[in-house]
């Protein structure tokens, strides 16, 4: 399993940057995040329910394919390499 924090850190190395990784808790934030989306009404990039999803475990394990036999070209780091290599303007 790779923990949000893992995909972070490989993120940031991606883009090159040095910015910090602060761990807090989904306790801390979401309470915080319902007060400013009273304050700001829904336009604000810490609505509850992104907080609340960014707090919850991604474990997604792709087990049709699996079962099928599908080969998976890239990890995490070399699809993000893909990604910019293929779609360039995405990452401007």
């Amino acid at each position: 399993m790779v923990t949000i924090s893992a995909i972070v850190q490989q993120v940031n190395q991606f883009v090159d940057t040095k910015a910090p990784i602060l761990g807090v808790l989904t306790a801390i934030l979401l309470p915080l995040a319902h007060r400013i989306q009273f304050f700001t009404g829904d336009k604000n990039p810490t609505h509850p329910v992104r907080v609340k999803k960014a707090g919850l475990p991604t474990n997604i394990i792709p087990q049709r394919l699996i079962d099928m036999g599908f080969k998976f070209n890239y990890s995490f780091a070399k699809s993000l390499e893909h990604w910019r290599n293929y779609g360039p303007e995405d990452f401007k």
